[in-house]
């Protein structure tokens, strides 16, 4: 790293950031998201210059190197207390189709918050139905608009990455008890 990268407010950034992820695994991929802010509204790149981009990825790398830290510890701890659902009882594509609806429930709650609970239920097989083959149409309609317009929107790109990338450590994709998906994973995404 060069001598830039580890000036004051870069560590107390990395500080706060370590102790955010001692609190809550919300915020895993936040250096992700950061590199979204630096795109846009930041427009710290430009579209083809490629060592700009490398220059702000290394710029993240301390916190990148934080969140597969915290994502491993968390991995770890979950595991061997066995709060993790075996992929015996809920298959990787039962856990993905869970994903893809709870991202467009997640989304229809962020606009209309309707019967809210502080938890769901696992669907089951019941998450490979309608939902979910209308929420594949969705997810796609919409990123691809989203890159469609990057140009002339790229407000909606941001934004629309953000809540994709933000929303990911939560989805569900690695199990944890039975929940489907829980309303309070949603507070940072919605931003």
């Amino acid at each position: 790293f060069c001598r830039a990268q580890w000036s004051p407010g870069r560590a107390i950034v990395a500080i706060a950031f370590a102790l955010s992820l001692m609190s809550k695994a919300a915020l895993l991929t936040l250096p992700v998201a950061l590199l979204l802010l630096d795109c846009w509204p930041l427009r710290r790149v430009e579209r083809a210059d490629w060592r700009r981009v490398g220059g702000l990825i290394a710029e993240k790398l301390p916190l990148l190197m934080l969140s597969a830290g915290a994502a491993a510890v968390a991995y770890a701890i979950t595991s061997r207390n066995n709060v993790m659902q075996s992929g015996e009882q809920l298959s990787l594509g039962l856990r993905i189709a869970n994903a893809v609806r709870s991202y467009v429930l997640y989304a229809a709650d962020t606009v209309l918050p309707l019967h809210l609970a502080p938890q769901y239920p696992h669907p089951g097989g019941a998450a490979v139905g309608p939902l979910f083959y209308v929420g594949v149409a969705l997810l796609g309609a919409v990123t691809l608009a989203a890159i469609v317009y990057t140009t002339r929107a790229p407000w909606f790109i941001a934004g629309w990455f953000w809540y994709l990338v933000m929303l990911a450590p939560l989805i569900g994709i690695i199990q944890v008890a039975n929940q489907g998906r829980a309303d309070r994973y949603t507070y940072i995404p919605q931003i």
